[in-house]
């Protein structure tokens, strides 16, 4: 999770800058951060204790308690911060402002939120398919990169956007994690 984050922000930052472009126009600023630390923070929040029976129920979590579940908290929050990282850049800061300049500010929105939502299709196939209710789980992404692109442009920042998916990807990983071994 480490190196594919660090190669996707890298590569994006990079290849930016050489285009041209400012930080800015990932979003890579301070922008409304009284804001994004309350949005993203109330988000992170509320996944966070939500995530055992969200686990559980949508993401095959097996045998999870506060008690098995703790341990695994560094790993998890640094999994969930790297995956919010790689893909906030990804599908709102690399594209966002750029479909802002030619759709406006509500159809922009919604065509991130539908590539961000379509790239999340293969949860349930692939090496590790990590939920058997993929159609629900792309339309909850869908709506989900609405409300992370709405963060986005009300903040002007990745901020709050990072939190708030860091906090929605940890039901995920305890799914995951929990069948692991």
């Amino acid at each position: 999770m480490l190196f594919s984050s660090v190669l996707v922000v890298v590569t994006i930052i990079v290849l930016s800058l050489l285009s041209g472009d400012r930080l800015s126009t990932l979003f890579i600023q301070r922008g409304d951060l009284k804001l994004g630390l309350i949005s993203g923070l109330v988000g992170f929040f509320a996944f966070a204790i939500l995530s055992i029976p969200i686990a559980t129920f949508m993401f095959n979590g097996q045998n999870l308690s506060v008690s098995r579940v703790v341990p695994w908290l560094p790993w998890i929050l640094f999994i969930v911060m790297a995956n919010g990282i790689r893909e906030e850049l990804l599908y709102r800061g690399l594209f966002l402002k750029k479909y802002m300049s030619v759709f406006g500010p509500n159809i922009s929105n919604l065509l991130q939120a539908l590539i961000f939502s379509l790239s999340h299709t293969v949860a349930g196939r692939g090496a590790v398919p990590y939920t058997s209710f993929t159609i629900a789980f792309v339309l909850i992404t869908f709506l989900l990169g609405l409300v992370l692109g709405y963060i986005m442009r009300r903040t002007n920042s990745l901020l709050g956007p990072v939190l708030f998916h860091a906090g929605s990807d940890i039901p995920v990983f305890l799914g995951i994690i929990s069948n692991l071994g």
